[in-house]
């Protein structure tokens, strides 16, 4: 059973890795770079800074730096233990597929999905009440992610275990703000409360 997943997984690989052509390399190959997408990003946080007092802006941005830095860590333990070589470094794979980059770190799971998803889901879930368009940055998460498989550099699995993982973490996260700003906003209420005693 297992073995025919993993079999399934490396034809995946080399299914979608040679539906691309050289045309095509040199875009897929900036889409994967995360400082292309910086404008979007900075569009993104400025609706969010434009919406919301400079105090819950500011809570949004330390949570979200917290939530990359720890889906980072994660990804950076799991590849360390598991050492699962990435398809453009497996011998068996590699001269069957296209190579447009060649990485040499670990590949189970993919950071670039981990990361992107577990953003756009916390900024999504948190940023929907500001900024009514906010789901534009999924675009982000899903050409970033599929840029992977395209390159040859992740297995279907490591992507799509990235993306559960940083979509449960977001969703986490999220959780963790609302409830944070609930009792913010009780505190606030006591104290106004008191005040007037």
């Amino acid at each position: 059973m297992w073995e025919e997943l993993l079999q399934l997984d490396q034809q995946w690989i080399v299914f979608l890795n040679n539906l691309g052509s050289e045309t095509f390399d040199p875009f897929w190959a900036q889409i994967t770079k995360t400082l292309t997408w910086s404008p979007l990003f900075l569009f993104v946080l400025y609706q969010l800074y434009r919406g919301t007092s400079q105090k819950t802006f500011l809570k949004i941005l330390l949570e979200l730096t917290a939530l990359i830095l720890v889906v980072q860590l994660t990804v950076f333990l799991t590849k360390t233990n598991t050492m699962r070589l990435r398809p453009n470094n497996d011998p068996m794979l590699q001269s069957l597929l296209r190579k447009v980059i060649n990485p040499n770190s670990y590949s189970f799971f993919s950071g670039h999905a981990a990361t992107s998803f577990a953003a756009a889901t916390f900024l999504y879930s948190i940023g929907r009440r500001y900024y009514r368009y906010i789901a534009v940055i999924f675009l982000w998460a899903i050409f970033y992610t599929y840029s992977r498989l395209y390159l040859g550099v992740h297995y279907v699995s490591d992507i799509f275990v990235g993306m559960a993982f940083g979509i449960l973490l977001g969703y986490l996260c999220c959780k963790l703000h609302l409830w944070r700003l609930q009792r913010s906003d009780h505190s606030a209420d006591g104290q106004t409360i008191a005040d007037r005693q």
